[in-house]
């Protein structure tokens, strides 16, 4: 299950350009892989503690975990994206809100940042 969210994270980072709607889509797909990695989730050994499952006692797949931090990501950056084009449209001055989840693998952010249109 690792294996496949793997490939898929590596298939995301491959997307040189993204639309909004595609950004939409993406996050779709993103977290029906997300909900069939947790819910097809192996022994102990593939599972790791995120943050709502560890309030809640329970484990979650550790590709589900990585899916999710992804999806935080895209979803972060898809709506300051679209900040922006607004403020854009209406002529007033874009300020990138700051991300308030865990601490983006920057690989990752760099490379939707890209896609999006987004400066580093």
């Amino acid at each position: 299950l690792d294996a496949v969210a793997d490939i898929a994270l590596q298939r995301v980072l491959q997307i040189k350009r993204l639309s909004s709607y595609g950004a939409q889509q993406l996050a779709v797909d993103l977290e029906y892989l997300r909900k069939v990695a947790d819910a097809l989730g192996g022994g102990e050994d593939d599972h790791q503690s995120g943050d709502a499952a560890a309030k809640a006692g329970t484990a979650v797949p550790k590709a589900a975990v990585r899916l999710g931090e992804l999806l935080q990501v895209l979803g972060h950056l898809a709506a300051q994206k679209k900040r922006r084009d607004e403020c854009t449209a209406k002529g007033e001055e874009f300020r990138e809100e700051s991300f308030t989840g865990p601490a983006p693998d920057r690989r990752s952010e760099r490379t939707l940042r890209a896609a999006l249109g987004l400066p580093s």
